[in-house]
């Protein structure tokens, strides 16, 4: 039954932000919370983008003594293990054209949408 529960799940976007707050020990609020308790029924997305945004947030974390360089490579072996699946951004163009239509950054455009499994 439970394999069965976890293919009628629907997978869930999750950005940076979302994904550091499971390893930075300072970081529990109610959406990092929920969004971890949903990663164990289904598997959250993000364009690939992501691994680089969170080893630049992990590293900002570092930079401003909130952990040391060992959590930040442990945070990241811990975050490879979960349920991320991540896919290429969509063309220059979607992004674009996503940003500039509801006044996002780039980055954030490129979490809106991109290509299907």
């Amino acid at each position: 039954m439970e394999g069965n529960r976890q293919t009628l799940m629907a997978d869930f976007v999750v950005d940076a932000s979302v994904v550091c707050g499971w390893v930075l020990p300072d970081e529990n609020s109610p959406v990092v919370v929920a969004a971890f308790e949903k990663l164990q029924t289904a598997n959250a997305i993000a364009p690939d983008i992501l691994w680089h945004e969170v080893r630049n947030v992990l590293m900002m974390a570092r930079r401003r003594k909130r952990i040391d360089f060992a959590a930040v490579r442990e945070g990241i072996g811990l975050l490879r293990q979960l349920n991320i699946v991540t896919r290429p951004s969509p063309d220059d163009d979607v992004i674009l054209d996503l940003a500039e239509r509801h006044k996002l950054t780039a980055y954030d455009a490129a979490f809106s949408r991109w290509p299907s499994r």
